[in-house]
């Protein structure tokens, strides 16, 4: 006998059955993924140096609400990225976000101290890639913070981790923020388009546009803009000059127009028509000089410059560095680069001598005023600050 009841009541425990197989599948499709991050890291002797970390995901049980967290101990503005990584997740997946879930990160390089903003988009591909089943490319390595509404906001250090990921081979695809392609601009001045060709660059504006070069599976015209600039990349491997040659530019071409936000193809371009960059920007013109600066003053604060054997390599080296840039550097930031450079020339006059008179003491003194004068002139002109806190 037909009993309308009984049926409704069969249904209704099908449609949990059903329910609880698949709801799992539709709110996390990975368990782990990794990425690779391009930081900055401190070494033992103080000084910086960029590398692509290598960052994990695992998807791990909570008895709070859904997050995104590390596993390790890193620094207040890193913690502080992940939380808009967690918001932007958390709005893109709505109901697919999974109960009683957390997504834990970490480094697999756990011991060096890690902080900065840098790793943001990398920590939101990895939890998009947990919670949308897309899975990374392995070879893809990104930098850059990000808002909670999956806007990519600039870092620092991008020339530097560019270096790093190319002398290591850990990557040959990396993305940028937009707004720092200016910095990549000034790496080309001072040291020729080797980091265009070695890795294919690309700046990244919205999340979106990091997404669509990470994953594994690509849409046809990035794909093919990539497998195109790996031909361009064997010929400039081969020969640098033949970034002019006809073939190379129709490449060139194409790529650009495949993917308008290939930064490698747009500067190798520029290259060959003889109109790429040749001034640095505000941030670099300052970093040009402050990287000498900090070698020149931290030799006269040690004495070391007057050990010929030791350092005089170093003070020649880096007068030598300042006087190659020098042309190339923001007009405003000349009079600061001749106050060094005079500091400098000082030094190297002085280098044998194994005592300094009163008078070598007033000279140099008069010489460090002059820089304290030129760097305030800079810090209190509004328009150039704004250039390099825009950089």
């Amino acid at each position: 006998m037909f009993c309308p009841r009984k049926r409704l009541k069969a249904h209704g425990a099908l449609a949990l059955a059903m329910a609880s197989l698949v709801a799992p599948l539709s709110a996390q499709k990975l368990m782990q993924t990794s990425v690779r991050g391009l930081l900055v890291v401190q070494l033992p002797n103080g000084k910086h140096a960029g590398s692509a970390s290598q960052l994990n995901a695992t998807v791990v049980p909570t008895d709070s609400h859904f997050e995104v967290r590390f596993n390790q101990a890193v620094g207040e503005m890193m913690s502080s990225s992940v939380k808009e990584v967690t918001k932007y997740l958390s709005v893109q997946y709505q109901d697919e976000i999974p109960e009683g879930k957390a997504i834990e990160l970490g480094f697999a390089d756990k011991y060096t101290p890690k902080d900065g903003p840098s790793a943001a988009v990398a920590c939101a591909l990895l939890g998009d890639s947990i919670l949308s089943g897309d899975k990374l490319d392995p070879k893809f390595a990104v930098t850059g913070d990000m808002t909670a509404t999956g806007a990519v906001q600039p870092v620092g250090g991008v020339p530097a981790k560019v270096r790093g990921a190319v002398s290591k081979g850990d990557a040959e695809i990396i993305a940028i923020p937009e707004n720092n392609a200016v910095a990549m601009e000034d790496e080309y001045i001072i040291s020729g388009l080797e980091y265009l060709y070695a890795v294919q660059i690309f700046t990244v504006k919205e999340f979106k546009d990091a997404k669509a070069l990470a994953v594994a599976e690509r849409a046809e015209d990035v794909q093919k803009s990539i497998d195109e600039f790996k031909m361009v990349q064997k010929a400039l491997q081969k020969n640098e000059n033949y970034v002019k040659h006809p073939k190379v530019l129709e490449k060139l071409r194409e790529i650009y127009k495949l993917t308008p936000n290939c930064l490698s193809a747009k500067l190798l371009l520029l290259h060959a028509a003889g109109n790429g960059p040749r001034r640095l920007s505000a941030a670099g013109s300052l970093h040009a000089v402050d990287s000498c600066s900090d070698a020149i003053y931290g030799a006269l604060q040690n004495g070391s410059f007057q050990n010929v054997a030791g350092n005089s390599d170093v003070i020649f080296k880096t007068l030598s560095q300042l006087q190659r840039v020098r042309r190339k550097l923001d007009k405003r930031t000349v009079e600061y680069c001749d106050a060094v450079l005079d500091i400098g020339q000082w030094i190297k006059l002085r280098r044998n001598d194994k005592v300094l008179s009163n008078g070598d003491i007033q000279e140099i003194n008069s010489r460090i005023n002059k820089l304290k004068i030129e760097a305030d002139k800079l810090r209190s002109n509004s328009k150039f600050m704004e250039e390099i806190l825009g950089e």
